[in-house]
């Protein structure tokens, strides 16, 4: 089931997304799965994640940052503040989704949307499970705490101004992670054996460390 919402966020304005809900499933956990650019590609991806995950009783919220205020290029603590503050509205908003299990939220972030998780988890423990596609190394102190969260880390082979830094994004995960770097993949992932590992590692790992909902008996 689509569900299209919208809700406010701390600055006043409001975002829009889309809720996808497993039919037949209870209780089930949600993965935020938001985007930090404008490409269809990193959007088709995201849609084929969560049909995925739908059909394994998981629960997906897909946001776009690229649309609200504009495209960050500058990955420095005033310019990720907007996209930081967001994601917390989001997972506000989930709180009163009825059949969500909100103890048990996953972040995929693709593009900038991923340095906003990676520094959202850092102080938000809602967070239980992160995926960071294509994300860039923030320019930035923070996060001011380490990462505990379960992490996986997608990057393209062939995306290398991405790569080069990407690296240094594990010096804040002090929980389980795994760094994967795909064969034949750009920024985008639009190779369709790319973006087919991209989705299976993505749902793997949600429901490897989320768990699913209950499958109702009506169902």
């Amino acid at each position: 089931m689509d569900v299209p919402l919208w809700f406010p966020t701390v600055a006043g304005t409001f975002l829009s997304a889309l809720f996808i809900v497993p039919d037949g499933w209870l209780n089930v956990p949600v993965a935020i799965l938001c985007r930090g650019d404008p490409s269809p590609l990193a959007d088709g991806l995201d849609l084929r994640i969560a049909r995925e995950l739908e059909g394994r009783g998981i629960a997906s919220l897909m946001l776009d940052f690229s649309s609200g205020g504009g495209r960050v290029t500058r990955l420095t603590q005033a310019t990720l503040q907007g996209p930081i503050e967001d994601l917390g509205s989001a997972i506000d908003e989930l709180r009163i989704q009825r059949g969500v299990d909100v103890g048990r939220i996953g972040v995929s972030g693709s593009d900038i949307a991923g340095t906003a998780a990676l520094l959202r988890a850092s102080f938000d423990p809602r967070i239980r499970a992160l995926v960071l596609r294509a994300a860039p190394a923030p320019t930035t102190q923070l996060p001011t705490e380490p990462v505990t969260v379960p992490t996986l880390i997608l990057v393209g082979d062939d995306d290398l101004l991405v790569r080069a830094g990407t690296r240094t994004l594990e010096k804040w995960l002090t929980g389980p992670y795994e760094f994967v770097v795909v064969p034949g993949a750009g920024h985008h992932f639009a190779d369709p054996n790319a973006s087919e590992a991209a989705c299976s590692q993505t749902v793997d790992w949600f429901c490897r460390f989320l768990g699913a909902g209950v499958k109702s008996r009506s169902a």
